[in-house]
């Protein structure tokens, strides 16, 4: 049980704040191997999945993202994650996270929702921080061929973590609820005041 953080009691052990610290910035301009991000894909392994993308980024110039190839999904309420590494941002008197979304619908009626949540515990517990719906995610035209996004088809977003300031291990999971859209590709993730 110790190995996986319990105690002989059964409860959890105390955690050690996180070695990587706020202000954090992470561009995907190489492979999330070994960076402590990690990949959910537990409804959708292989292609359909969240995986690191090097064709396409926010940033002209610099290719680089996570992207989920979201048309090739034919069934719905498929939900697939990827998280941050844990990240102390308990130095940081408002700590907010910004992140750019490039994505599209397939028809009109698209229903995707990109949760977002936040743990301080490995994500043993989890908090929802924020839900974005297709109508908010929406960059590119309504399109039935597999969306694949221009520098100027990124939107930023902003979420204010000032509850969250004590948090020694931040963890941020982006979970995509598939309802019939298109692709999604995230990229510019960073922690900052």
């Amino acid at each position: 049980l110790s190995a996986i953080g319990i105690n002989e009691d059964g409860t959890y052990k105390t955690l050690t704040p996180s070695s990587v610290k706020g202000p954090y910035y992470f561009n995907f301009s190489s492979s999330i191997t070994g960076s402590g991000w990690r990949l959910e894909n537990y409804m959708s392994p292989g292609d359909s999945g969240w995986q690191y993308n090097n064709s396409f980024g926010a940033v002209s110039g610099a290719p680089g993202c996570m992207a989920m190839l979201n048309l090739k999904n034919w069934r719905t309420n498929i939900r697939n994650a990827f998280t941050t590494p844990d990240i102390d941002i308990s130095a940081m008197t408002a700590p907010t996270a910004t992140f750019q979304i490039a994505y599209a619908k397939r028809t009109t009626a698209s229903g995707d929702r990109l949760r977002v949540f936040i743990s301080n515990s490995y994500g043993r517990q989890e908090v929802l921080v924020r839900t974005i719906t297709a109508n908010e995610m929406e960059t590119g035209a309504v399109s039935t061929a597999s969306f694949q996004p221009t520098t100027s088809e990124w939107k930023r977003f902003t979420i204010d973590l000032s509850p969250y300031k004590s948090y020694t291990n931040c963890k941020i999971r982006f979970e995509l609820q598939s309802l019939r859209g298109n692709n999604i590709y995230f990229d510019e993730f960073a922690l900052t005041e």
